[in-house]
């Protein structure tokens, strides 16, 4: 450990918990978990391997690291790989009722599918629009990724700085900023991290974390909610963030209840995961409530829907969510005027709008894999569906191509226990894998033997 870093902790923590965490990081492997899709994965139902703070979704798995990548059911969206103590921002949700959630700091995903799958969109997709953001190009093309296997429904992601954000006129009711940080947390899982700490990339993350919280306030409504978290313990990027918060705007501290007290280390209202005390990794959050007035937002002009020639294979869809850029989207009419918000605004890139359906070429219509992965409206996908198993589901997840039955030409949607895995097209001499090249397992070697059998049981998709 680096000594400034050792000397601070001791400072702060006491030598006795210094020891505890550091004897941790050194001697245990990290502790991994996942967290299950609610409208594609029945309720854990083992409580010995299960997350305390998030039950029937959060699950602990071996400490031998399986390799996800290789599991149909990672593919399809039935689970997320996530570090336990993230998944303790769901105790925040509970009985809220956001209409526009931002995620500011989003990359690579794992919060936004809980909010997502928290504040899961009704069927006619009139709310929570949820705006996953994250500045930096390369990872917010993986952000993007994540988001759409795991349901992109009603969710626009972007790639903008939060100043940008803010000067779109954006609002949103509930904010996350899981703000970038000097990693103290990441110790045990990224032992590099320890190389890049230094008190002069904490002050840095401490700068920064005060602008991304500025933005984050102009956008956030009246009454509405900020979550904060790091992946780090020192006061310096937790507690003294909120006292700085607290010494610049009106605002109220939410606790929880229960109270959770054991995790409020140094501050009531402050739930500190730590190495060797919770099965996690480290995480500092804290959650408060807007109580000044806003500003007021720009106006948004309804948008005028578009007079679009409709395919036949999405004629059924609401006619009013159809937007398109040369690719069919489903995007609630409140959607569409917060895209237009956005894309008016120079700064803001748009990765993806709303539920990607397809793209017409020539005169057909090609679906999407977005359709595929879709939590509300795979059912409506209008193909023959054909069941595979594990070394088919594999030989498409590799683009390879597969051997099955289709008995006539034409588009069909491939299955894996119930839950739609990818498109094929029947051409007559050949069948085409239309699985996305960039979401494919790379490494050849691997095969059914190393997929990994979760406990997981699916349900909810027909």
């Amino acid at each position: 450990m680096p000594e400034d870093f050792e000397r601070e902790f001791r400072a702060v923590f006491g030598t006795e918990l210094f020891s505890r965490v550091i004897g941790t990081i050194k001697d245990e492997a990290p502790v991994l978990s996942v967290r299950t899709n609610r409208l594609k994965a029945a309720p854990l139902s083992n409580e010995s391997t299960s997350v305390s703070w998030l039950p029937g979704q959060g699950m602990y798995v071996s400490d031998e690291r399986p390799v996800f990548g290789v599991d149909p059911f990672w593919h399809v969206g039935a689970y997320y790989v996530q570090e336990a103590g993230s998944m303790f921002i769901a105790k925040f949700l509970e009985g809220e009722k956001p209409e526009v959630i931002l995620d500011l700091c989003a990359a690579p995903g794992g919060k936004s599918t809980l909010l997502r799958d928290f504040f899961t969109p009704r069927e006619t997709l009139s709310e929570p629009l949820l705006i996953c953001n994250e500045p930096i190009s390369e990872r917010a093309k993986i952000l993007q990724e994540n988001v759409l296997r795991w349901g992109g429904d009603e969710t626009i992601v972007t790639s903008a700085l939060p100043e940008a954000l803010a000067a779109s006129g954006l609002r949103a009711d509930l904010i996350l900023v899981d703000a970038p940080c000097s990693g103290e947390g990441m110790f045990r899982k990224d032992p590099a991290s320890i190389d890049e700490w230094s008190q002069a990339n904490v002050s840095l993350c401490v700068s920064r974390q005060r602008d991304i919280l500025s933005s984050a306030w102009e956008m956030l409504t009246e009454g509405g909610l900020l979550i904060y978290s790091t992946c780090t313990l020192n006061p310096k990027e937790n507690e003294e963030q909120l006292s700085w918060l607290e010494g610049h705007y009106d605002l109220e501290l939410v606790t929880l209840t229960p109270d959770y007290d054991d995790l409020c280390l140094l501050r009531k209202g402050v739930y500190r995961f730590m190495p060797g005390f919770t099965r996690s990794e480290g995480l500092s959050v804290f959650a408060v409530r807007k109580c000044a007035r806003t500003a007021s937002a720009k106006p948004s002009k309804p948008v005028k829907p578009q007079k679009l020639h409709t395919p036949d294979e999405i004629k059924g869809l609401p006619h009013s969510f159809l937007v398109t850029n040369g690719v069919y989207n489903l995007l609630s009419p409140k959607g569409q005027e917060t895209l237009s918000l956005l894309s008016a605004t120079k700064g803001i890139r748009i990765r993806s709008a709303g539920l990607p359906l397809g793209e017409m070429k020539g005169k057909d219509f090609i679906p999407s894999q977005g359709w595929v992965t879709s939590g509300v409206f795979s059912q409506d996908l209008p193909y023959p569906r054909i069941a595979v198993n594990e070394d088919t589901a594999l030989s498409i997840l590799k683009k390879g191509t597969p051997v099955i039955d289709a008995p006539e030409r034409g588009f069909y949607l491939l299955t894996y226990s119930s839950l739609p895995l990818s498109l094929v097209k029947h051409l007559g001499t050949r069948i085409n894998n239309l699985y996305p090249k960039e979401w494919a397992v790379r490494n050849a070697r691997l095969t059914s033997e190393d997929i990994p059998h979760l406990p997981i049981r699916i349900s909810g998709l027909k």
